[in-house]
């Protein structure tokens, strides 16, 4: 008996030590532009990575017909290195240029634009999109799909010619916290009836329609919905504007042009910004951008200019 005893323990021991060392030997893989890193491209090194393995891509344009993050991956990192702002993901041929099949993913510092479609999860679990951009794509920005427990945090989502971000039939826990979501062609948010949204923090602005919804299970904090020709169509909740820091109020953005700069920084007297809300100083910064000038003369304008100039924009 003892010597099993002591048979079982060493086994349980060299299965923990085999368990915590597939965790522990993660690996960075460098791509470069140029093909000259550790892989040639962004989808080769996702494919030679391993468990909770890190993709980190140089600064760069790349233009490929598309990028899979396949079911067999746990924990990984897809990191732009220097940022949105230089790490320009663009799509040739197909209808998305990232699919998630994966648990435990982190995409974090690129700019997907010009592409049929921003960014797709589908069937994803525990995945975390921060800190991009997605501008100018020809449906949605973000599509999510049978996925569950996203954390969409700090994105600018702007001039798509669909929704900016597009939920169906996901599961429970979608939080959508400090984006800014503008100037998109028909919806800044369609959720459909999931198990549960927690929608705080974020500018919802000049869309055709601001939120869509049929979903009875949605908190909104802290959100300021305005410009929009319809700022909320909820089917199964009360307009939330006026409550639990919800407002309405003009965002005065730093470049009154923001659709064309892409300035989406807040003036200082800016209601999104930190002890602003009227409704609830406590609300905190409100969108991804933090107060980056002073006070701008506002220039009013109404939506269907707005959306002559957008359609002139892209057309």
């Amino acid at each position: 008996m003892r010597i099993l005893n002591a048979a079982i323990a060493f086994l349980s021991l060299f299965l923990l030590f085999c368990f915590f060392s597939q965790y522990s030997h993660s690996k960075t893989w460098y791509v470069k532009q140029d093909g000259s890193g550790d892989a040639p491209t962004i989808q080769a090194a996702i494919d030679s990575s391993g468990v909770n393995d890190t993709v980190l891509v140089a600064s760069g344009f790349y233009e490929q017909p598309g990028i899979l993050v396949d079911y067999n991956k746990i924990g990984l990192n897809i990191f732009g290195e220097s940022g949105d702002q230089l790490t320009i993901l663009q799509c040739s041929n197909i209808s998305q240029i990232i699919l998630i099949e994966a648990w435990n993913v982190t995409i974090r510092g690129f700019t997907f634009a010009n592409s049929p479609l921003g960014l797709k999860i589908n069937l994803g679990s525990d995945i975390i999109v921060e800190q991009n951009t997605f501008v100018n794509n020809d449906s949605d920005g973000i599509a999510m799909i049978n996925s569950a427990y996203v954390y969409c945090a700090n994105n600018l989502i702007y001039s798509n010619h669909n929704d900016g971000i597009h939920v169906s039939d996901c599961g429970n826990y979608i939080t959508i916290e400090n984006n800014t979501i503008a100037f998109n062609n028909r919806f800044g948010m369609y959720l459909d009836d999931c198990g549960f949204y927690d929608v705080h923090n974020n500018i919802i602005a000049h869309n055709e329609t601001g939120v869509y919804s049929w979903c009875p299970n949605i908190i909104f904090s802290c959100n300021d919905v305005v410009g929009n020709a319809t700022n909320y169509e909820l089917i199964l909740l009360p307009d939330p504007t006026g409550s639990n820091g919800n407002m309405s109020y003009i965002i005065q953005f730093c470049d009154i042009y923001a659709q064309d700069s892409g300035n989406f920084f807040l003036q200082s007297d800016s209601p999104c910004a930190p002890g602003n809300n009227p409704y609830d100083p406590t609300c905190e910064l409100i969108g991804r951008y933090p107060v980056g000038c002073g006070n701008t003369a506002i220039k009013i304008e109404s939506w269907g200019n707005l959306k002559g100039r957008f359609k002139d924009k892209i057309n």
